[in-house]
């Protein structure tokens, strides 16, 4: 090995190709992660917390006898302690008299500890919010796949360009919440950050597609009425009388038809009924809606029309 390059105390190689290590605090011997059996994440936790330190298996064996910490297993840093632990150890300085462990070295092995439990439960927090992420990811790739089987088969532009009242009517599946402040003077931007600020999707257990800030207040788009029911009825219990929850009526959509004779529709006779209901059908039938004629309703005339 050339001078003045450093190489792994245990493999002998350089850290040119391999550039990841971990230097040993009692020894200062550098060593590649894996020759040192150590995680990256757990070596990034090393170098941003300086009061954590490292030692290496030629190394462990003396610094154990002299803090007599040997219930830590094989290095102070290769794991993160359990709950039981961070209690023996908090629980120690009833018997600090007869230990031959320093104060200072006691009150700093503590602040390591309760650095790494905090690691520790970020860790599980990050791990369950990216379970839901999968589980949401999970849930458009089905719906995806279930459009794409629905498309119907050719190219035609006709298809391509126009859209159905069903597909119109199916768009509106989703179902919406909406939550406004009790108090007027309260900005409804105010609602929106209250609202991210004290839950999370996880948390809730529902699936929200997306929010909305609108004139009226926050809008919250979720998947199904049974999400829409446990949304509400969380907010409502938690949120009391400082906001209002409720669900906003849904409007059907209108088409607007030219060239129908107006006569047609006012004071129908029997021959007229008939015009009318042959006028549905045909409607139906020509525009492939996939609905029933009781779906359609005539609701008025104008005269421009």
């Amino acid at each position: 090995m050339a001078s003045g390059i450093q190489a792994c105390a245990r493999c002998s190689d350089n850290f040119i190709v391999n550039t990841k290590n971990i230097s040993c605090d009692f020894c200062k011997k550098l060593f590649h992660h894996h020759c040192a059996e150590v995680d990256d994440k757990l070596a990034k936790v090393k170098r941003d917390c300086a009061g954590i330190k490292w030692f290496c298996s030629g190394c462990l064996p003396m610094i154990n006898g002299k803090l007599k910490m040997a219930d830590f297993g094989e290095a102070v840093f290769n794991r993160i302690p359990e709950k039981s632990e961070v209690k023996m150890v908090s629980g120690s300085r009833a018997s600090r008299s007869s230990a031959s462990v320093p104060e200072s070295d006691l009150a700093v092995l503590e602040k390591e500890i309760e650095c790494l439990v905090r690691e520790k439960n970020l860790i599980d927090k990050i791990a369950n919010e990216r379970g839901y992420i999968v589980e949401i990811q999970k849930k458009l790739i089905s719906d995806l796949e279930d459009k794409f089987r629905s498309q119907p088969v050719g190219n035609s532009s006709k298809n391509k360009d126009c859209v159905s009242y069903s597909a119109i009517v199916k768009k509106m599946d989703h179902s919406y919440l909406l939550i406004k402040p009790a108090d007027r003077s309260t900005s409804y931007k105010t609602v929106e950050n209250d609202f991210k600020s004290r839950y999370s999707p996880g948390a809730l257990n529902v699936n929200i597609n997306k929010t909305k800030l609108t004139k009226n207040g926050l809008m919250i788009s979720c998947n199904s009425k049974k999400d829409v029911e446990t949304l509400k009825n969380s907010l409502k219990s938690d949120l009391g009388n400082k906001f209002d929850v409720c669900e906003p009526t849904k409007m059907f959509p209108r088409m607007l038809i030219q060239g129908v004779p107006s006569d047609c529709f006012k004071n129908p006779g029997a021959d007229k009924l008939e015009f009318v209901d042959s006028f549905v059908d045909d409607l139906i039938f020509n525009n492939n809606l996939g609905v029933n004629s009781d779906d359609i309703k005539i609701i008025s005339c104008y005269k421009n029309a």
